[in-house]
């Protein structure tokens, strides 16, 4: 699935524009990399803006495990891309925090 063909729900500002294209590979790197299960839900859910009972519904599972596949699916996100954006500095490393 290509993340490209996916509409975004931003405001168009130049800030938004800068960071879809910023984030754009890895993210789209992250989100193939997730199992097809985890990819469905959080590319309805979180891209989308589907609720979580209308993600459940498309997806034809209970929407139980909607919420378990969006929790593990953007737990994997973040361990991907928390290595990205530290090293973009765009968060700080832990040493910079204390």
């Amino acid at each position: 699935m290509d993340i490209d063909t996916l509409p975004l729900a931003l405001s168009g500002s130049s800030e938004d524009l800068l960071l879809v294209g910023v984030l754009d590979e890895p993210l789209e790197r992250a989100l193939a990399d997730l199992p097809d299960g985890l990819r469905a839900a959080i590319l309805l859910v979180d891209i989308e803006g589907l609720e979580y009972s209308e993600a459940a519904l498309a997806l034809g599972i209970p929407l139980g495990t909607v919420r378990s596949r969006l929790f593990r699916a953007r737990q994997m996100l973040h361990q991907t891309l928390l290595p990205c954006a530290i090293a973009k500095r765009w968060m700080p490393v832990k040493e910079e925090l204390s």
